[in-house]
C-alpha cells in the first residue's frame, strides 16, 4: 500500500471562499480564493475549519469592524462582530463551509440583524438586542433550532450549555405533530428526566409524553 492511498482527495472541494485545485505535496493543497488569489494550504487547516480564504476575509472583517461606529474597543470588535458575521455567512453564503447545516436546512438570519433597521446597521441592531458577550467563551445559541436567528430566539450561551441543550433539540411526535422535545415537554408538563426514563424502558416518544404520570402506555411494550 502506497503513501498516496492514505491521502484524502480534496480536489474540487470548497472550504469557505477557497476551492481546492490540486495536490501540492506533503499534505498541502493549492487553492483558488473567490478573490482570484491562489495559495497553498495544509489539508488539516482546511478540513478542521481553520482556513476560509486567502486572507482577504480577515482584511474585509477588519475594515468593516473599523467602520462600525466606534465598536472597536478591546476584544468585542473581534468577538461579537465575528459572531454576527459568521452567523450570516453560514445561513446565507452557499460557499460557506457549514452552510449545509444552517442555510441549507432553511435556517436564516432575520432582516433586522442582517440588513439593519431605522438607520442602524444589521450589526448595531444585533448588539442592541443581544448586548455584549458575558465572556469570551459565550457564543450565540438559538432556543428553537428550527427557527431563525432573531431577537426572540437567541441568547448568549457557553459551549457547555449548548452541548447540554442539544440533547433536547431532538424532534419528537406529540399528539400527532412533530416538534422539538423542549416544546413537547413544555406542552405536556413532562420533565426531561421522566421522559428519558420512560424511553429507556422502551416507550415511544408519544407514549412517554402523552401517558399520565402513573399510567401505562396504550400499546404493549416488547420485553427486552
Amino acid at each position: 500500500m502506497t503513501i498516496m492511498s492514505y491521502r484524502i482527495d480534496l480536489k474540487d472541494r470548497q472550504f469557505g471562499r477557497l476551492t481546492v485545485i490540486q495536490f501540492a505535496g506533503k499534505r498541502r493543497w493549492l487553492c483558488r480564493c473567490e478573490c482570484g488569489t491562489e495559495k497553498i494550504f495544509y489539508s488539516t487547516n482546511l478540513t478542521r475549519d481553520l482556513t476560509h480564504s486567502c486572507g482577504c476575509l480577515s482584511r474585509e472583517m477588519t475594515r468593516e469592524r473599523n467602520a462600525i461606529h466606534g465598536y472597536t474597543r478591546g476584544y468585542k470588535a473581534r468577538s461579537e462582530y465575528s459572531t454576527w458575521q459568521s452567523m450570516i455567512h453560514r445561513c446565507h453564503r452557499t460557499s460557506w463551509i457549514n452552510y449545509c447545516d444552517y442555510g441549507g436546512r432553511g435556517v436564516y438570519v432575520c432582516d433586522r440583524w442582517r440588513f439593519g433597521e431605522n438607520g442602524k446597521s444589521g450589526f448595531e441592531c444585533f448588539i442592541a438586542d443581544m448586548g455584549d458577550k458575558p465572556t469570551l467563551s459565550h457564543t450565540i445559541e438559538r432556543n428553537r433550532s428550527l427557527d431563525p436567528y432573531a431577537p426572540d430566539n437567541c441568547r448568549w450561551a457557553t459551549r457547555t450549555e449548548q452541548s447540554r441543550n442539544r440533547k433536547s433539540n431532538r424532534i419528537v411526535s406529540y399528539k400527532g405533530e412533530p416538534m422539538l422535545l423542549t416544546d413537547a415537554l413544555r406542552a405536556s408538563g413532562m420533565s426531561e428526566t421522566g421522559f428519558y426514563g420512560r424511553v429507556k424502558k422502551g416507550w415511544t416518544d408519544s407514549e412517554a409524553l402523552e401517558t399520565p404520570k402513573f399510567g401505562k402506555p396504550s400499546t404493549k411494550i416488547a420485553a427486552i
